[in-house]
């Protein structure tokens, strides 16, 4: 005896994602899916394909950064954030591409803003 088809709403239930995703995969045509009493129903070895799909993940899915690890707070005191001997800029990580700071190589420096002389008075 064949297994029993199941209704989208229900493979959405079994399978924990959305209908949405689900009739986008059948109108895709990445899993088949048969009109039955007004309702798209799908066959059992299509729910197995569609568990296979769901545990690969593509790249641009799967974290590509790597939890960032906690820094310790950077002591603040009344002549602002001063690093080790006194040199400024040094007690706060910074971010690479950004200024300031010694983590992350060497710092970028951005040109100033040129503004024109002011008018004569």
């Amino acid at each position: 005896m064949p297994l029993p088809m199941k209704t989208i709403r229900e493979v959405a239930a079994e399978l924990g994602m959305p209908e949405k995703e689900i009739r986008a995969m059948v109108d895709m045509r990445k899993i088949r899916a048969v009109w039955k009493a007004n309702q798209l129903t799908i066959a059992p070895d299509e729910i197995g394909k569609l568990r296979r799909l769901r545990k690969t993940l593509p790249e641009s899915v799967q974290p590509s950064l790597p939890a960032p690890s906690k820094a310790p707070p950077a002591a603040t005191t009344a002549g602002g954030a001063k690093g080790p001997a006194g040199k400024p800029g040094t007690g706060a990580p910074s971010r690479p591409g950004t200024t300031g700071g010694t983590t992350g190589g060497a710092a970028l420096k951005r040109p100033g803003l040129k503004l024109p002389p002011p008018p004569p008075q």
